[in-house]
């Protein structure tokens, strides 16, 4: 072999990096959020629930795309104590730092939220307030009679039921031919509902590549204005039979009771109404931060309007979405 022909180191190492340094036999999604409540009086900068955006799964994981939305006001009395509270516009009035592996990202100052924004995710108009898609960077397998465990919440009892509802979309591994699973449930206060696994089983005979969901959360029954509102839901999702079988969220622990299930506008990565952050590519089809088991980050919100705050609570939902690579 002549000299000129063997690659030089730095050559290996650029060629290397082109590609996913962490392959495995299935993916499934992951999305760690957490609520960053700003108390009356409290201090304007607020850091995320400890071990919240860490891996505690045995598998490494791909974080590509950090979101950002307003909760909704907590609280039906008229009038309300602020007309402000829970206004999602209020989002531009916070900025967001990121600090991992000892590097921040994309400053070491916080960076206002409206800045991170940088996915053209609007729905049609009809549609868009109730309403939040994702399309996974990679598709998993449903199998033959498999279905997921999709828990439903609302934020607030409403006056009267809202309607919920989730899809996923796939394609036929063997026909190609697209496969739809839906299901949804009416709610009409703040306990905790499911949506029967019947409706999202695989009733075929081939395996089905999944590579999108839909949530849907509807106006109150009667309501004059038919817009939905999906910072309403809130959801837990697991598959059962392939893959982690563990829930696809994870979030903070409260001191006492269940662990609470993620807002619903945090799914919309691709289509919904929460400020989406995409993740620079780092190679083919290779996105944002890969997370080792073990590793996170440190994140804080920093409320820059403090007048507003001294008058009543708010708080920011934020999360951190990728998948879990099983190897």
């Amino acid at each position: 072999m002549a000299e000129e022909d063997i690659e030089s180191p730095n050559a290996y190492f650029q060629r290397l990096a082109k590609f996913n340094v962490c392959d495995g036999i299935q993916v499934e999604p992951r999305l760690w959020w957490n609520e960053f409540v700003f108390d009356v009086g409290g201090s304007p900068r607020v850091y995320a629930t400890d071990n919240v955006f860490y891996n505690g799964d045995e598998y490494p994981v791909r974080i590509t795309h950090i979101l950002a939305a307003m909760r909704p006001r907590q609280t039906d009395e008229s009038p309300a104590p602020s007309a402000t509270q829970g206004d999602e516009r209020r989002i531009q009035r916070y900025g967001l730092l990121v600090e991992t592996h000892d590097t921040f990202y994309q400053n070491s100052l916080h960076v206002p939220l409206p800045l991170w924004h940088n996915v053209c995710s609007a729905g049609a108009q009809a549609i868009a307030p109730g309403y939040a898609s994702v399309r996974f960077q990679k598709t998993f397998p449903l199998a033959q009679r498999q279905s997921w465990v999709v828990e439903v919440q609302l934020e607030t009892t409403p006056d009267e039921p809202r309607t919920v509802g989730i899809t996923f979309h796939g394609v036929g591994r063997i026909s190609k031919r697209p496969y739809l699973f839906n299901g949804q449930v009416n709610l009409s206060d703040t306990t905790q509902g499911n949506i029967d696994p019947f409706e999202l089983r695989s009733q075929g005979g081939e395996p089905v590549d999944i590579w999108g969901m839909s949530l849907f959360c509807s106006a109150i029954e009667g309501a004059n204005d038919a817009a939905g509102d999906i910072r309403q839901l809130r959801v837990s999702i697991r598959s059962t039979g392939n893959g982690t079988q563990q829930n696809w969220e994870s979030g903070p622990i409260p001191a006492a009771g269940a662990e609470p299930l993620a807002p619903a506008v945090l799914w919309g990565v691709t289509t919904g109404r929460a400020i989406i952050h995409a993740l620079p590519q780092t190679g083919p089809d290779v996105y944002g931060w890969l997370v080792q088991p073990g590793q996170g980050f440190t994140v804080s919100l920093l409320n820059y309007d403090t007048t507003h705050q001294a008058t009543i609570e708010e708080a920011v939902w934020l999360s951190f979405y990728g998948y879990v690579v099983i190897t």
